[in-house]
């Protein structure tokens, strides 16, 4: 009997190993970094037990179309009021260090058993959300929202895999880049612009619809580790797996 209870302990402890995922971000003084939650929902508190004088949290409350900020307490060490705010799956948010030196934290959180996730989002609101899934930073291949084929080839395509969005003329999406702390936003446009469709520009600084792509892609891309924001233009039902879709034809 106790030879069994002690082989469940073990099992239960390596399951719960399996079952986690963590990966570390480094932030400069100053800067913004926008985490990604691709974890089971957790709070503040938990998922950040300790942080330093200067830190600040920024959520993105999508009804209300508005911050929520939670910041540390460095008399009390601990988080002031939002400390029980939950993070949920899929969402993304900003740390702030303010701390007079550079930091880094840990992410990390069990991870989620589903195969796919699906949310609804409506048309006209910016959500700032994330890969429900925790992915390895920097592996796991392209993470694009979705496939983009040359037509004017016919074959040709830009991306290898997509994370099942069915983009709509006029969506919008903007990725915050952590190193210059700038946004880089991008529109769908139609289907047949420029020979390409689907089709992501530049929502500014663009000379023209076919110059001025996602990048070098035609597609957004979805930072492993990190949130982005997407405004679309109709109502909107995404279902993402877990085993990204290929682009093969």
């Amino acid at each position: 009997m106790k030879l069994k209870s002690l082989f469940l302990l073990a099992l239960a402890s390596l399951n719960a190993w399996a079952a986690t995922g963590s990966y570390e971000i480094t932030i400069p003084d100053g800067k913004d970094y926008p985490i990604a939650w691709s974890f089971v929902a957790s709070t503040v508190s938990s998922a950040f037990p300790t942080a330093w004088a200067g830190t600040t949290l920024y959520f993105w409350d999508a009804s209300v179309q508005n911050w929520v900020t939670v910041g540390w307490d460095d008399l009390d060490e601990e988080w002031s009021v939002g400390w029980d705010r939950a993070i949920n799956n899929g969402e993304g948010f900003f740390w702030r260090n303010q701390s007079g030196a550079e930091r880094t934290i840990t992410v990390s959180g069990t991870l989620i058993t589903a195969t796919n996730v699906t949310r609804s989002f409506t048309a006209g609101k910016y959500y700032l959300i994330a890969d429900p899934f925790f992915r390895t930073l920097g592996g796991n291949g392209d993470c694009f929202l979705e496939c983009v084929w040359r037509t004017d080839t016919g074959w040709d395509q830009y991306t290898k895999y997509n994370l099942g969005y069915s983009a709509a003329f006029g969506d919008i999406v903007g990725t915050w880049n952590p190193s210059t702390q700038d946004m880089l936003w991008g529109i769908r446009t139609s289907n047949t612009a420029c020979g390409f469709a689907p089709f992501w520009r530049k929502l500014t600084g663009y000379v023209t619809d076919c110059d001025q792509a996602w990048g070098s892609w035609t597609s957004p891309m979805v930072y492993p580790g990190r949130g982005f924001w997407l405004k679309p233009a109709s109502n909107v039902t995404w279902t993402e797996p877990l085993t990204q879709v290929s682009c093969d034809p």
